[in-house]
């Protein structure tokens, strides 16, 4: 296991001066470090250099639009039924389709979202059973979807009949839910929960209209009519059987919003002024009613704690009165401004209520219910530009041009926003972004500039640094791993150092580059525009908004950042706006800011920065280079374009492969990233896209590809993995030895080169750490930071067992939902902490034995197979 041990580091060594390899997720104003593709082009002990523009793999691969994310703006419309389960919060949006939020009551924090299926529109009431909500839509028919409240995955829905239209009210007795009708007569229909079936109905009598509010005391339904006068319905919920019902005076009309304290109901009417009639619910008899102020009309929504009862009201501006329900008495108001109308339900927490708006998008303000005071307000969606993004390959984090502004968190895999967090004031305009894996770091368009770091598991805000004077605007930056390096859109431009782990200013240095007339005189650059970082070199480059464009190249070496060269491009090639370096660190690619854009190949080894006479212009309409991204062959330009276009280019010749047209509102493609099979581009529009453009394959390799010397010994299963593991330099033994048992040191550095080399440290206190090789430390490291393994001392030297191999990948993919149980033989035997992962490999087919064996030694053959199933899979 010599070479599996030391070669592939040596060889990097003797090849190569500066910095470790390590894949830099950092990405810049229209500029990404390196996707993680794992083609090398260093010599390997079995050859030759293979330029990575022939590594393998079709030239002629389409470039194929496969999906995008809007970030919610028009989660908006009157009725946005919710709940809460006393943590979080789950409100409803009136989208096509719609969406389901979950906010973090404690900090207002966006959390994740849910989109429904195509159809399923305008929800309108909800009720949960503390598991689950199940939310009625104004659909014809109506429908029901139900949602597992702690992980937002839709587990299915139920189409009522012809003429059960339009969910607008509901109650449950925690068994069954009771869905009253926006139809004339009203219908009530019972649906039970555990199997999502329709178990009866009831439609009622001419008059009993528009079920638009219900209460329930656990025995009865009390549906309340949208009509004139209003009428409130008394309904047996055992057997569906109408007992009773009150008509209310000709002036109490239209009851949209109702609260009980079991004894009685009481409810509101949208009339103006509103009034609060309060009803006997044993005798459906009318006791009296509380008339609201002037002005205070229209109630459209209500919620009581037992003691008090808080109404809604539509009014102008929009209001929250609190009234004492055991006499009747107005106790208290909340006066909203003038833009929130207030939409349906009002949620209460403790002693605070949250109150969703009218609006587009939704606002939630959040109130004390004490004295009925405005605490705080969140958004829900409607960010603006997306102007920086990171990716830690399952979720994309995109920053917004807003004051304050916003990092939305994008899962990949169904381009769902998932979470939001609006920064503090004065971190605004966040146009630059990196990431060591664990953290991303925003970088603010404010004067002196600002980094914030934000913790990517959770979405918190973890600190901040404010540059010194004069460093302005962290306009572009990228990232070692260990240090975040920010150019400023200031003049002069700054390189300004920062150190991730504290967030202290570490370094700064001017940019100079020699004046365009070539006196051989320096100035001052100006206004840094885009960066990129060259790890196989250990230097830095820095795209500048001069005319014509600049390029700075600056070493990292030993004693700190040094400036080695400035090359000015030619006359008209204005404004470097986006910078990105070929994986292998041989050279750099420059778009432009002209109209059209062009592509310039720089050559970026040995310290030399020179430019190179490959280079591709654009069409006509191909405009300003904005963003960029590479995988091993390809490098995929975006434009600052209506609509955006983005141009695949071979990075070997600067041949023009293919290109591709977005959408409508997919526009000015401001920043990317990318993963290992796909690309996103976000765009600079309000509200932000993320769309989603599949790469090229990342290898595309025969059985004799890699010409290991014992393929001939290689299960034929694992053949093709093998040669995958090798061309991908994830593995550098020749041979191969695939009926060697996989050690975990081994199989922490093969997670950690197939992942792209994220930053790791190389000493992170492992009781054992002396023992642990060189080459693995990186990827224990790794794998103890992300939660793929959990054991201290590591064991370096201990064989991985099929167990606790299940429980690596799947930890090691995001921990994706998964049962326990899943019909393995042996699934008695598999341990507690390895069954989730073993029926994911079973789910997934990365695995298709069945017995499992979670205690048999993984082998090398198994270990490329898993490895290429999952990174084909994912």
């Amino acid at each position: 296991m010599s070479a599996e041990r030391y070669g592939r580091g040596d060889r990097q060594r003797r090849c190569r001066r500066g910095l470790p390899v390590i894949a830099a997720l950092g990405v810049l104003l229209g500029s990404v470090a390196l996707a993680p593709s794992p083609v090398s082009a260093v010599p390997t002990e079995s050859g030759p250099i293979v330029s990575p523009a022939y590594a393998g793999g079709p030239l002629d691969t389409p470039l194929e639009r496969v999906g995008s994310s809007t970030f919610s703006s028009g989660e908006n419309l009157a009725r946005t039924p919710g709940f809460s389960d006393g943590t979080f919060g789950y409100f409803a949006t009136q989208t096509f389709p719609a969406r389901i939020v979950k906010m973090r009551l404690s900090d207002m924090n966006w959390v994740e979202t849910l989109t429904l299926e195509d159809g399923e529109t305008g929800p309108v009431s909800a009720v949960t059973d503390g598991t689950y909500g199940y939310f009625g839509m104004n659909t014809f028919p109506g429908r029901v979807v139900k949602v597992r409240l702690s992980n937002m995955t839709r587990v299915g829905a139920l189409s009522l009949e012809l003429g059960e239209n339009y969910l607008i009210s509901a109650v449950t007795d925690g068994t069954y839910g009771y869905f009253g009708t926006n139809t004339v007569p009203g219908k009530v229909i019972k649906v039970r929960f555990s199997d999502l079936s329709r178990v009866g109905a009831v439609t009622l009598n001419a008059g009993d209209n528009r079920f638009s509010t219900a209460i329930t005391d656990g025995t009865y339904g009390y549906f309340g009519t949208n009509t004139d006068p209003g009428r409130i319905i008394k309904i047996r919920l055992s057997d569906l059987s109408r007992t009773d019902e009150l008509v209310l005076p000709a002036d109490e009309e239209f009851l949209k919003a109702a609260v009980t304290d079991g004894t009685y109901g009481y409810f509101g009417t949208s009339t103006t002024p509103a009034r609060v009639v309060r009803v006997r619910l044993a005798d459906l008899a009318r006791i009296d009613d509380l008339e609201l102020g002037v002005g205070e009309k229209l109630a459209v929504s209500a919620v009581s704690d037992g003691t008090f009862g808080y109404f809604g009201l539509s009014a102008s501006p929009a209001r929250v009165v609190k009234m004492r329900l055991s006499n009747m008495t107005r106790v208290g108001v909340l006066v909203l401004e003038n833009d929130e109308s207030l939409a349906n339900p009002l949620i209460i927490n403790g002693s605070e209520a949250f109150i969703p708006t009218f609006t587009s998008p939704i606002k939630v303000v959040r109130a004390s219910l004490t004295d009925m005071t405005r605490v705080d307000t969140r958004t829900l969606g409607g960010p603006g530009n997306a102007v920086s993004s990171v990716t830690d390959g399952t979720y994309a984090y995109v920053g917004t041009d807003e004051s304050p502004g916003r990092v939305v968190k994008v899962r990949l895999s169904d381009m769902t926003p998932v979470g939001v967090l609006r920064l503090d004031t004065g971190e605004s305009n966040l146009v630059s972004a990196v990431t060591d894996g664990r953290f991303a770091y925003f970088g603010t368009a404010t004067f002196p500039g600002r980094v914030v770091k934000v913790r990517m598991s959770d979405m918190t805000r973890v600190g901040a640094v404010t540059f010194g004077a004069s460093k302005d605007v962290a306009r572009a930056a990228v990232t070692d791993g260990t240090y975040g390096y920010f150019g400023t859109g200031s003049s002069p431009a700054w390189v300004v150092k920062v150190r991730l782990s504290d967030m202290t200013e570490v370094e700064s240095d001017v940019l100079y580059v020699d004046r365009p007339d070539g006196d051989g005189v320096t100035i001052e650059g100006e206004n840094v525009l885009s960066a990129a970082i060259n790890l196989v070199e250990g230097n830095l480059y820095f795209g500048l908004g001069m005319d014509p464009g600049v390029i700075a190249q600056v070493d990292l070496g030993d004693a700190g950042m040094s400036s080695l060269d400035a090359v000015r491009l030619n006359a008209g090639e204005t404004n470097a706006l986006s910078v990105t370096v070929s994986r292998d660190g041989l050279f750099a690619y420059v778009g432009t800011g002209t109209s059209p854009g062009k592509i310039i190949k720089f050559t970026a080894f040995g310290g030399l920065l020179a430019r190179r006479p490959e280079q591709l212009n654009l069409n006509a309409g191909e405009d300003i280079v904005l963003s960029a991204v590479t995988d091993s062959k390809f490098g995929y330009f975006g434009t600052n374009t209506r609509p955006g276009r983005i141009i695949k280019v071979s990075l070997y010749d600067m041949t023009r492969v293919d290109d591709i047209t977005l959408g409508t509102d997919e526009d000015l493609l401001r920043t990317a990233v990318a993963d290992r099979t796909q690309a996103y581009f976000g765009t600079n529009t309000s509200p932000a896209k993320l769309v989603k453009i599949r790469l090229a394959p990342i290898v595309d390799v025969a059985d004799n590809f890699c010409e290991l010397v014992d393929s001939a010994a290689i299960p034929a299963f694992a053949r093709l993995s093998a040669c995958w593991l090798f061309t991908n330099d994830i593995t550098v033994n020749n041979p191969f030895g695939p009926s060697t048992g996989v050690t975990r040191a081994q199989m922490g550095t093969f997670l950690w080169r197939a992942a792209g080399e994220p930053a790791a440290r190389s000493a992170c206190g492992f009781a054992d750490e002396a023992v642990i090789a060189t080459y693995a430390r990186p990827g224990a490291c790794w794998m103890l930071a992300n939660g793929i393994t959990q054991n201290n001392p590591f064991d370096p030297g201990g064989f991985v067992t099929r167990g606790q191999m299940a429980a690596f990948l799947w930890r090691a993919a995001g921990q994706p939902s998964a049962p326990l149980s899943c019909g393995f033989t042996d699934e008695a035997s598999i341990p507690g902490y390895a069954r989730q992962g073993a029926c994911w490999l079973l789910a997934e087919g990365v695995t298709r034995n069945n017995p499992f064996e979670p205690g048999a030694v993984v082998n090398r053959a198994q270990m490329a197979a898993f490895l290429n199933r999952l990174y084909t899979l994912n």
